[in-house]
């Protein structure tokens, strides 16, 4: 099936049809001309209810967030909610720039399944940069093995193109310490 500029595939032991339907994220999230942004594809050493749980917790992102670049960009975090599809985590990421506030950054993110997230970037606070969503899913490999699939939707302006770049340099490798390789 192929919706939300992906192709998705269902598997079932006894070939039973798909007994959900995925949501058009673009009319969930009124997000118009959808289209992703940016991939990842990860091998990880650890299990999928340890990095799907990741996703919505309150702590880790004080210390694994809290500085893009030591010294230049900051975060700080005002969290609310428990990730859950009728609770959001509602995170607001107040960013510094040379330790002075430059916007607020208004999130929500939900653990919709035990193997997949989703995180709405509402309101970045920079003009010219519209709402995008990133959504996170999770394979098992093997016991404490996995793949981990990120990708990042939105409309393709240039605000965006750029604000994702700078995100990717700053947070998306902060996986390292459990990286087995980039797919």
């Amino acid at each position: 099936m192929e919706r939300n500029d992906m192709i998705y595939v269902w598997h079932h032991s006894s070939d039973a049809e798909p007994d959900h339907c995925l949501p058009d994220l673009s009319k969930k999230y009124n997000i118009p001309n959808i289209t992703v942004l940016s991939k990842y594809t990860y091998k990880i050493y650890t299990s999928v209810q340890q990095a799907m749980e990741n996703l919505i917790d309150i702590e880790h992102h004080h210390y694994v967030h809290a500085h893009f670049i030591r010294g230049v960009l900051s975060t700080k975090f005002i969290i609310t909610g428990d990730g859950t599809e009728d609770s959001p985590l509602v995170v607001l990421y107040e960013l510094y720039l040379f330790n002075r506030k430059a916007t607020t950054m208004h999130m929500e993110q939900k653990l919709c399944t035990p193997t997949y997230a989703e995180c709405h970037i509402k309101y970045i606070g920079i003009p010219g940069v519209t709402p995008a969503l990133s959504i996170v899913s999770a394979i098992s490999l093997a016991p404490e093995r996995i793949f981990l699939n990120t990708r990042i939707l939105g409309t393709p302006t240039l605000w965006n193109q750029i604000v994702l770049c700078l995100v990717e340099k700053g947070v998306g490798r902060r996986w390292v310490c459990y990286l087995e390789e980039e797919m």
